[in-house]
């Protein structure tokens, strides 16, 4: 009996910082056979950082470890005739390739999708990009900034949707990456699943401002429909995000219904909270500006050191703060 979900799956990933690397994590820790191929100048996540207080170290970068976990590495140089071989023959041997380049980067080597396929038609070749492969933007570059704006998202982010005059912002760390890694990740499994059916192998289009925009729908609702809005409280949602206490700020994500579950007990199911109800996120959605104000005056009750190891201890995302700018 297999002892993971995806093993025996051989996936060869070219990709590099968050959208690749990560999808090629996630096959790798479910099983697959992942063989990271870098150029020699190395994946730039080797220099994103975070580091240890020793400073820029291109085998310690947190990112990097974090998003090539489970797998193999090797270093080729495509611009090399050897390299070059050595790449071919790795896809010869992977069921699944991941290639997050904007179209057209892989296609001075002959490594465009048709070429590829015919060197090996049972290859599931996984594309991640910008925009997608066609379209007037197929070959457009795309960042965390720029595709958080694309696909729908930065007028939501709490201080634009307050103030439309406020710069562009994006969500913190890598969003965009990690959610095109997921959406990648699952559209190889049903691909590679066919393909062991069917012995052929397809082209995955991932869209990364598409997978943004899929991210909306919910928000939308919440919007449109129910009334909704965060900007009646600027720059972060309702009741949650950055929040005063009595000597600094900390920054609460109690969201998830076990998360605010828990963070009730913490409060002592006060008056305002005894409903069993505020468990329920839908319920919390349509209510939740109407205890803001009471959630407001309670952290600004609390010491930031006490009450973030508090909430840390009960299991609660929280993090410490800076003091915003006036």
């Amino acid at each position: 009996m297999s002892g993971n979900a995806l093993d025996g799956m051989k996936v060869l990933e070219y990709a590099d910082m968050v959208s690749g690397p990560y999808c090629g994590k996630l096959l790798a820790d479910l099983g697959a056979d992942v063989i990271k191929v870098e150029p020699p100048q190395g994946d730039p996540a080797r220099r994103s950082g975070p580091f240890p207080k020793t400073g820029m170290d291109p085998e310690k970068s947190a990112l990097f470890l974090y998003v090539n976990t489970s797998k193999r590495g090797i270093i080729l140089d495509l611009q090399t005739a050897a390299g070059l071989e050595a790449f071919k023959k790795l896809l010869l041997w992977a069921d699944v390739f991941i290639d997050n380049h904007i179209m057209g980067t892989l296609d001075p080597f002959g490594l465009d999708w048709e070429s590829v396929h015919r060197l090996n038609p049972g290859l599931v070749y996984a594309s991640i990009t910008p925009y997608g492969r066609s379209g007037p933007r197929a070959k457009a570059k795309g960042d965390e900034l720029t595709l958080i704006q694309a696909g729908g998202e930065g007028n939501l982010i709490p201080a634009r949707s307050f103030d439309l005059s406020f710069p562009p912002v994006k969500f913190g760390g890598y969003q965009v990456g990690y959610h095109g890694a997921l959406f990648a990740a699952v559209g190889i499994i049903a691909l590679y699943l066919a393909k062991k059916r069917t012995g052929q192998g397809r082209l995955l289009d991932i869209s990364l401002q598409e997978c943004v925009i899929n991210l909306l729908p919910g928000t939308l609702h919440n919007h449109r429909y129910d009334g909704f809005h965060w900007g009646r409280v600027p720059d972060r949602p309702p009741a949650m995000g950055r929040m005063q206490t009595r000597d600094g700020y900390i920054t609460l994500g109690a969201n998830d219904d076990h998360h605010f579950r828990a963070l009730r007990e913490l409060l002592g199911k006060p008056e305002w909270l005894a409903d069993d109800r505020w468990d329920d996120r839908v319920y919390r959605t349509k209510h939740l500006m109407t205890i803001a104000s009471k959630l407001d005056g309670w952290m600004k009750d609390q010491k930031k050191n006490e009450i973030y190891h508090k909430l840390a201890r009960a299991g609660i995302p929280v993090d410490r703060s800076t003091t915003p700018k006036k």
